[in-house]
């Protein structure tokens, strides 16, 4: 799977149209090892963030 930001950029600069998920700052919104994957991308986690998770 691939966490894009909310252009629709993944850390590889693809575009890709899949569904996007709201992600509310401070929010457990992945588990199993997710978070620590997103962390890696240093995308900016605030209230306005968008992600979407993508199938590989």
């Amino acid at each position: 799977m691939r966490i894009i930001n909310s252009r629709g950029l993944s850390d590889r600069g693809n575009l890709i149209n899949e569904d996007i998920f709201n992600i509310e700052e401070n929010a457990a919104w992945v588990s199993d090892g997710f978070s620590q994957y997103y962390d890696t991308l240093n995308i900016e986690k605030d209230s306005d963030s968008f992600i979407k998770l993508v199938k590989e």
